[in-house]
């Protein structure tokens, strides 16, 4: 099965914080509550103070909140258990929103734990949900992994897919708005069967797609993507072991020094110190980079065999991270205040 192969290759404003955090880097790891084997992936910070994440493990299939100290509740009831909730991200109307890979479904959960699951309008046959964000229009944007295509998901569940101008086969991983009113997404292949990519989609909210290839090494396989401080789009390559950089017009940069060889960059995220954070899921790490391109690597405290995967600044100023092969939910101390909206 396709969708299996895909996930098989893919399992890939400063201060000074409270004293109780430590020092920037400090790890610190929890487990305390979760499932065995329910195997933690995306992760986003929720409308409530608290950090949301998915479990795609078998047989467990749910979405699970985390407090500020540490505290998890796991929530099942009313997700598919086949579902594998694989990303997440909240929406404009409060509540969570999550893709299932397997179900070809959206979920909504609210800060309760409410679930509603969505599958009008979702090509049923190997769409494989799994990137989301909340878009500029008001809606949610998701990637279509297995359907080469991007979706639109409004708040009352009208679903509208778009394919138009994305390679077919390219795979479709994470997604992200960016600067003007656009939303940008990592394609992970190449349009050849499990064979790594090296494109970055860029669609306007009317579901206008152009893609990008010039400068980002072939097979490097694009995988989280996010908004930085600079108004360019940051991305991880999963095959090249590097981070990369494009711009609105689509030229892109790449940074490989300091990335350990063979570590596997996942998922990345914009911190609130203004520099850009990622998962190493083979590497056991956690990576900073800064806008000009400085890499810093942090391992110590993250357990042997956690495969950290998700990522998301947290409402404490720190960032927090999931860990698909260790079973745990991360955190590390950034150095940046809180954000003072909480």
């Amino acid at each position: 099965m396709r969708i299996a192969r895909l996930v098989v290759a893919l399992c890939v404003l400063g201060g000074a914080v409270p004293a109780a955090h430590g020092a920037v880097g400090t790890i610190t790891e929890f487990s305390v509550g979760l499932t065995a084997k329910s195997g933690p992936f995306g992760i986003t910070a929720g409308p409530d103070g608290n950090m949301w994440f998915t479990q795609v493990g078998d047989d467990v299939s749910a979405v699970a909140r985390i407090t500020m100290k540490g505290r998890i509740t796991e929530f099942r009831t009313g997700i598919d258990p086949n579902a594998r909730p694989w990303e997440i991200a909240t929406g404009p109307d409060g509540n969570l929103w999550f893709t299932e890979l397997e179900m070809m479904r959206i979920g909504r959960i609210t800060p309760k734990g409410v679930v509603t699951e969505f599958s009008k309008g979702i090509t049923q046959y190997q769409s494989a949900p799994s990137g989301i964000t909340a878009g500029p229009d008001g809606a949610m944007w998701f990637t279509e992994l297995g359907n080469s295509a991007i979706g639109r998901i409004t708040m009352d569940g009208a679903v509208t897919e778009f394919t138009k101008g994305i390679t077919q086969g390219s795979g479709p991983f994470d997604i992200a708005s960016g600067p003007n009113g656009t939303l940008w997404f990592s394609g992970a292949w190449n349009g050849e069967k499990d064979v790594p990519g090296k494109s970055i989609g860029r669609s306007t909210t009317l579901g206008r797609v152009t893609e990008f290839q010039q400068g980002i090494p072939a097979a490097s396989k694009p995988a989280g993507i996010a908004l930085g401080p600079d108004r360019a789009m940051w991305f991880t390559m999963n095959s090249a072991d590097a981070i990369g950089r494009i711009t609105p017009s689509g030229k892109a940069t790449v940074y490989r020094k300091g990335i350990t060889k063979g570590s596997k960059p996942g998922l990345i995220a914009l911190g609130y110190d203004g520099n850009m954070w990622f998962t190493e899921t083979d590497g056991d790490r956690i990576g900073r980079i800064t806008p000009k391109g400085v890499v810093t690597e942090f391992s110590k405290g993250i357990t042997k065999g956690a495969g950290p995967i998700g990522i998301a600044a947290g409402p404490d100023g720190n960032m927090w991270f999931t860990e698909l092969g260790g079973n745990r939910i991360g955190r590390i101390v950034t150095g940046a205040r809180p954000p003072k909206h909480r």
